[in-house]
């Protein structure tokens, strides 16, 4: 469909575009959507389901327990989140344009390097080259740093574990727990975190595959 939206384009459309950009988001986008669908969209439909199964069986067990243990790592979970998701749409938008741009600054390079060579105007566009190189590096690096604020989930299930603990054994001591189902609930609850945990870390991926998708949706 993007070859096909192309190839009836307006002239003047094409000719307000960089042709690398434009190449960008008809090979190399739609490659990392479909890496995505292949990879990435089959384990976050699987870690989804377990989290959600475990929910039901921690119910089943105790729901007072499982309240606990919502009350106790939810709202900080969901605070790193939208730390998170503060910034990412702007972060990895501007890595996706940057990358355009520095594929429209490569294939036009090539494919006016023997009229730079001939001018002695390769050097200054080089120069250029360098510059959107160095501007995609620093998109990039950011989007680094914003991905590496979900990380911050790790404390949280650590701390969410270490109440989940005491309170299991608290309710335990005093018999209003089995010992088997604290047991239960600190295995499942652990389940629970790293689950969550793989969840968050597929938080980069699914920003870099919403950028490129709204590009090659506005081709």
């Amino acid at each position: 469909r993007a070859a096909d939206r192309l190839a009836a384009a307006p002239l003047r459309f094409i000719e307000a575009h960089r042709d690398g950009s434009l190449l960008q988001r008809a090979t190399g986008e739609i490659a990392e959507l479909a890496m995505f669908v292949r990879t990435a969209l089959p384990n976050l439909l699987g870690v989804t389901a377990t989290l959600a199964f475990t929910v039901i069986v921690l119910l089943g067990y105790s729901w007072p327990l499982t309240l606990v243990v919502v009350a106790v790592f939810l709202p900080p979970a969901l605070l790193v989140t939208r730390w998170f998701a503060k910034d990412a749409g702007s972060a990895f938008g501007a890595y996706a344009g940057a990358e355009a741009t520095m594929a429209g600054t490569f294939a036009e390079t090539l494919d006016a390097r023997e009229e730079l060579r001939a001018a002695g105007g390769m050097p200054a566009w080089m120069a250029r080259f360098d510059r959107d190189n160095l501007a995609t590096l620093l998109t990039q690096r950011r989007t680094v740093v914003v991905e590496n604020r979900i990380g911050a989930i790790t404390l949280v299930e650590g701390a969410a574990m270490a109440v989940l603990l005491a309170f299991g054994a608290w309710l335990a001591v005093g018999g209003h727990l089995s010992v088997a189902t604290a047991v239960v609930f600190v295995l499942a609850g652990r389940n629970l975190f790293e689950g969550f945990g793989d969840l968050s870390q597929l938080a980069g991926e699914v920003q870099t595959v919403r950028a490129g998708l709204a590009r090659l949706l506005d081709l």
